[in-house]
This record gives structure tokens, sequence and C-alpha cells, in this order.
């Protein structure tokens, strides 16, 4: 979702209403009043970012997708097994009571029944729900929607799922860990803030899976299709039953993925 031009204005007003004194503002100033909140919602816009101005971007990306005022290009899209992990991680939610408010907070009668659905009865389900009920909001409900939306359009629409643990460590995939495999940089070495998660070295495993994403990526550059190379056959998207490639210690094609939680997810979106 995207705010609206009177919801920017709103967050802009916390910068201050006079241009001069804005201009007379430190870097320091100016990012003190820019910091992301404690914790994002999990069904609203974000505060900062593009914005439904009426000019440059005239609707949201759902009513451009529904009315189909989008540009039909091959599109390739997915998500990662933990997407969350990196944001929720230092969140004050930590108990089922702190979740259940959390919940009433974004999804307000339905509180109870989210908690249910996503099978949390104890404060130590609390961090694995909070994970996952994010990434299903923030992630996992959009991939698929602008998945289902675009092979509407174009036939050459693609998912896939990545769920490769680099180098046999113990955490699943957070956000953007499949960017290394897709360009080949696996060497680089750099730590998810604010996890501060190390990557372990890569094996040979991540560079044949690095490979085979490469050259997938490659061939659907070239020709709207990642199929080819040797890659098991990759479906393009299909509605009635989800299809997927994911990529993780094998390479193979799915159906289905994440579909009764996205499912429930859409009656409040």
């Amino acid at each position: 979702q995207l705010s609206s031009l009177a919801d920017a204005e709103r967050v802009g007003e916390a910068v201050g209403s006079s241009l001069a004194a804005m201009r007379r503002m430190t870097a320091e100033e100016l990012l003190t009043k820019n910091r992301a909140p404690q914790r994002r919602e999990f069904s609203t816009p974000r505060s900062v970012g593009p914005i439904i101005d009426g000019w440059i971007v005239p609707r949201g990306v759902k009513a451009a997708y529904d009315s189909g005022q989008v540009h039909a290009a091959p599109l390739l899209i997915g998500s990662n097994s933990d997407e969350a992990a990196f944001f929720v991680s230092e969140w004050p939610v930590k108990t089922v009571v702190e979740l259940r408010k959390y919940a009433k907070d974004n999804f307000g009668e339905f509180a109870d029944e989210v908690l249910s659905f996503y099978g949390v009865s104890s404060d130590a389900d609390v961090p694995r729900a909070l994970k996952v009920i994010f990434a299903d909001t923030r992630w996992n409900y959009g991939v698929r929607g602008v998945a289902r939306a675009m092979s509407r359009l174009q036939p050459k629409t693609f998912r896939y799922y990545f769920t490769r643990k680099r180098g046999g460590a113990v955490a699943d995939p957070t956000h953007t860990e499949e960017i290394p495999y897709v360009f080949g940089n696996l060497e680089a070495q750099w730590s998810i803030t604010p996890l501060r998660r190390p990557k372990p070295t890569a094996n040979e495993i991540d560079r044949l899976l690095s490979e085979t994403m490469m050259g997938a990526w490659v061939r659907f550059a070239i020709t709207g299709d990642p199929n080819g190379g040797g890659l098991p056959s990759w479906p393009a998207y299909d509605a009635s039953t989800d299809p997927y490639m994911e990529f993780g210690d094998t390479v193979r094609a799915g159906k289905g993925l994440r579909t009764r939680y996205l499912d429930f997810m859409a009656r409040f979106f």
C-alpha cells in the first residue's frame, strides 16, 4: 500500500512547517525526525516512501493492477523463506498479550482469529508467529497478488521461493539474501542489521545454486522466460495452482505456496 498525499503531508509536518527553518537543520536533526518507528504495522502504508500524489503516482499499486493500467512486461517475482527476521527481531512484541494488542491494532475484532490461525497459544509461539504474519502481510501476499494480477495480462510471469541456508547455516534466508546468488557474488561477506548475522562461507552447493540462478535470470532477461539450461521445468504462474520454483538445497517446482495463509490474509486487504 502507498500513503495518500494527505497522510504524507501529516508525516512531513513532524519535520516542520517553515521551509527556512528546515533548510537550517543539520543532517543529524533531520535524521532524528526521520527514524523508522520502533515497530511497523502489519497492514498500513510505510510513513516514508512513494506516495499517491495524484500527479507522478496517480493511483495505488493494487488499483493499477486491478484496472490493467500497468506495463505488461514479463515478470519474475518472489520471496525468501524468512523475509521478516531482519525487521522484527528487536520489536517490543514478546508475549501473547503484546502480540494480541498488536494484532488488534491491525486486524481489529479479528485479532484473536489471526492469533489462532497462526498457532499462537503461548509466549513461546510469539517470535515465530510475529515473523510469519509480518512476512505474509508485507511480502508474500504482495508477491502473490502481483503475480496473479500480472499473469492475467502477461503469460510470462514466474514466481520463485528462495530457501537456501548458505553454507549449511541454521537460520533460514531473510530479506535480500538471494541477491548474491543471482549476481554470483557469494564471496562478499556482510552482516544484516539489526541481526548482526555474519554469513557462513559459501560451499559447493551454494556455488552450484548460484550458477543455476544466474543462468535462469539471464535467460529471463534475454527472452522473458527463465527455462532452459538444465533447469527443472519452471511453470508460468497460474492463480489456480500458485506454482513456483524453489531455490534451496535442491531446485524444484512446487504448487500452493502459503496459499491457505494468503487466502486468509486476503480478507483484510
